[in-house]
């Protein structure tokens, strides 16, 4: 008789348990410590713009304003500034470690800048050069002193004047009345009048400098417009129910590369951005061969196309392509009809791998949406234009701005066609990153703390313990064990959160997270906490020992 198969592994129960709480500690957090985890987030993925714009526009989605650099405000990381997230110096390309410790040493030191030659004098010119300071200056950071097109201007001034007062200083020379020359220098002249930069420009300062659009989109002037001509928007097309179906989206070119096919043919891959995300847009070689001049980066367009599931992966693989003034002029019923004459004849694409798509030119696509976005959720029917060409009645088309800090604002398109389009829903959840969801190995069933334990930890807990103190630059370094079960942290994480609210003080406290591999993601918290001798009993009088370590730092 053949023998009775398990029908299951302990390792396969555990790997199903893992898989089922996996998210449970970044859920939590991002309930409990919405702000301090998303800060946390944006750190931890400081060097990936993808993640970065990914995350930022979740805080978005959840009114949570993301503030531009500040070098008054800014720290080297994203920090936690009143209920919003001010962005971090060192997430600044062309801004090393070095010259802003320079920058915030000279702050902390002596106070606030007063003028662009003050701030160019106080900081160390052999690291923060004028590369570093025109960087900072093109994303706002130096928006004290004047508008960014202002503040480059007067640059090479203010960085000579500074550098002459340093070496000055440097030498030990002093004016005739004993005072050193650097201080009659400092007197320095207004700052030039130049016509501020133009909208798009400073956009574009700030997507090359900070890998993303942080106070604005460009799209942000033709969103009440663009509801006329399209029928999805970027974070649809995740939608599995879409894919073969032919959608129009408007969106802003970001970057187009040429693919060479094994037929020997130039084709494009665009990437595009409309006001939810990212598109991957691919242009096969006819459609390239007629539009290679219309991708050009910064060029708003409408774009129609089937949408091309691979896996993780999405495209738009485009049949049709307008430039945005073009579409205007010629009017949205115009466009429309240009739009569904292309969509007769077209049947449903028969599978992923059928004709039209990626794989009849044999090349391989890069990632479509940053991996930190995922599908709506809502099972939206956003169909072809040409199947709802009948509609009887235009429906109402809400914008939603994920720009927006406050609550989502609705405004209304007119009916100005028989195309209709389903509403925009907001931008969807952000994923976890995946570095920080993973848990260790759980250990749900193991057994509690032994008596013995809980004697000795109550017993050290209730007798007399050594006075601590903390001075005002100490952070408490919070750590929970790796090897505890996701419900138990998170019961820690609870009981913690509780020490916080009943002994409210002054010293900072940092949450390090367990993560997978031995990670753990640092997390700051807003509240401080009073540190003394009451607060490590009372940790070990709720949590015993082993499960929390308690670590005075800087």
């Amino acid at each position: 008789m053949a023998s009775r198969q398990p029908s299951s592994t302990p390792s396969s129960r555990r790997s199903s348990r893992s898989s089922a709480t996996a998210s449970t500690r970044p859920t939590y957090l991002k309930a409990n410590f919405t702000v301090e985890y998303m800060t946390a987030v944006l750190t931890a993925f400081r060097d990936n713009a993808e993640k970065v714009a990914a995350a930022i526009a979740e805080c978005r989605r959840m009114a949570i304003e993301v503030l531009p650099p500040d070098i008054h405000r800014s720290h080297l990381e994203f920090t936690v500034e009143g209920e919003a997230i001010r962005f971090g110096l060192l997430a600044v390309k062309n801004v090393g470690q070095g010259a802003i410790e320079s920058v915030i040493a000279a702050r902390e030191a002596e106070g606030p800048f007063k003028t662009l030659t003050d701030f160019c004098s106080r900081i160390d010119l052999r690291l923060a050069n004028r590369k570093v300071i025109e960087s900072l200056a093109r994303v706002g950071a130096l928006n004290v002193f004047g508008h960014p097109a202002q503040v480059v201007e007067g640059l090479d001034d203010a960085i000579a004047v500074a550098q002459a007062a340093q070496h000055d200083l440097a030498t030990g020379q002093t004016s005739l009345f004993g005072g050193a020359v650097s201080e009659d220098l400092l007197l320095e002249k207004p700052l030039p009048e130049v016509t501020p930069e133009p909208r798009r420009v400073k956009l574009r300062w700030e997507k090359e400098l900070l890998g993303l659009y942080l106070t604005e989109h460009p799209m942000g002037e033709v969103a009440e417009q663009v509801g006329a001509f399209v029928n999805a928007y970027s974070s649809d097309l995740r939608d599995e129910s879409l894919d073969g179906q032919r959608v129009v989206v408007g969106a802003i070119v970001t970057g187009y590369r040429l693919v060479i096919t094994k037929a020997r043919q130039t084709m494009g891959i665009a990437t595009m951005e409309d006001l939810q995300g990212s598109i991957e847009v691919v242009v096969f070689p006819r459609l390239h061969e007629q539009t290679a001049g219309t991708w050009a980066e910064g060029a708003i367009l409408l774009v129609a196309g089937r949408v091309d599931h691979k896996g993780d992966e999405v495209s738009l693989l485009a049949d049709l392509v307008v430039p945005w003034d073009e579409a205007v002029a010629r009017g949205p019923e115009a466009f429309n009809r240009e739009v569904a004459a292309g969509d007769r004849g077209r049947g449903r694409r028969p599978s992923a791998g059928g004709v039209g798509s990626r794989s009849d030119v044999g090349v391989a696509v890069g990632p479509g949406l940053p991996p930190g976005v995922s599908g709506n959720g809502h099972g939206r029917d956003v169909a072809g234009v040409g199947a709802r060409a009948t509609s009887p009645e235009r429906p109402a088309v809400p914008y939603v701005s994920p720009l927006r800090a406050g609550s989502p604002d609705a405004r209304t398109s007119a009916a100005t066609s028989p195309l209709a389009i389903a509403p925009a829903e907001p931008i969807p959840t952000y994923s976890e990153p995946p570095d920080f969801i993973g848990l260790a190995p759980e250990r749900d069933d193991e057994p509690p703390l032994p008596d013995e334990a809980r004697a000795r930890a109550a017993g050290a807990a209730a007798g007399p313990t050594a006075a601590v103190e903390a001075s005002p630059d100490s952070v408490l370094h919070v750590r929970f064990s790796g090897y505890a079960g996701a419900d138990r942290v998170v019961t820690a994480m609870e009981a913690f959160k509780g020490l916080l609210r009943d002994r409210p003080g002054a010293t900072r406290v940092v949450l390090h997270v367990p993560g997978s591999g031995g990670s753990a993601l640092p997390m700051e918290l807003r509240a401080g906490v009073a540190y003394d001798a009451e607060l490590l009993a009372e940790v070990r009088r709720r949590l015993g020992d082993g499960l929390v370590d308690l670590q005075l730092g800087s």
